[in-house]
């Protein structure tokens, strides 16, 4: 069940596997905080999802917008939509057969 789980977030089998044994480590850890036994199952699950997004989203190759532009400080994201908007435009206008 817990592999069936971790699948659903592409990572790879070690490291789904290493999800999947970070979370049965954890309950193991915090059995004396259990007050109701038939809420494993679900404990599980959310703590593997938990668990598996983490892992995926710290090899995310997202990167803030102004990583791309060159920029060093903050960009104001209407600005920065207005330019690349003006850039399509030029290249268009560049590329528009005479």
């Amino acid at each position: 069940m817990l592999r069936r789980v971790s699948s659903a977030y592409r990572l790879g089998e070690a490291e789904a596997a290493d999800a999947v044994a970070a979370v049965w480590l954890k309950l193991v850890e915090n059995t004396g905080y259990l007050r109701d036994g038939s809420a494993v199952t679900g404990w599980l699950i959310t703590t593997l999802r938990r668990a598996c997004l983490a892992r995926a989203s710290a090899h995310s190759p997202e990167r803030p917008v102004a990583d791309f532009a060159g920029f060093d400080k903050p960009v104001d994201l209407i600005d920065f939509d207005r330019w690349l908007l003006a850039a399509d435009r030029r290249q268009m206008v560049h590329r528009a057969p005479m």
